[in-house]
Parts: C-alpha cells; structure tokens; sequence
C-alpha cells in the first residue's frame, strides 16, 4: 500500500507520511521524514460522523495531519 506524504513546514520534520489509517479505533499510523526519527509511531484522533461528517476524506486527512504537526515541541 502506498503512503500519503505531505510537507509540515517544520524545519525538524520536513514532511510526513500517513501509512495508514484504522477509522475504526481511532489511530494512525505515520513516521516523518527527513527528521530525527523515521520508525513508525502511531496516534490517536477523534473522528465523527457528527462532527466531520461533511468533511472529505482529503479534509480529514488534512485535519489529522495537522494535528500530528501541532504535536511537534517545534512547531509551538
């Protein structure tokens, strides 16, 4: 399976890769790239129908992205 991987604008973690998704318990698993750790790591989100039921799947995405870059001490 592909990864997503997007630009983060963080100098420390340059770009991060999605490598999947499991809508059901709420985790994705992802590693950065160009940054000082490129293993896997897995986090948490929250998603609902309530909430983002309108979103697209790029806008979800782009929301779980954004909330792996915020985790960043960097991007503070």
């Amino acid at each position: 399976m592909a990864a997503l991987v997007f630009e983060t604008g963080v100098a420390t973690h340059p770009q991060i890769s999605i490598k999947s998704l499991d809508l059901e318990n709420g985790t994705v698993v992802f590693n950065w790239i160009g940054g000082p750790y490129s293993g896997d790591c897995a986090e948490s989100f929250e998603i609902s129908v309530s909430e983002h039921g309108v979103m697209t799947v790029s806008d979800v995405i782009a929301m779980i992205v954004a909330q792996m870059i915020a985790g960043l001490p960097q991007s503070a």
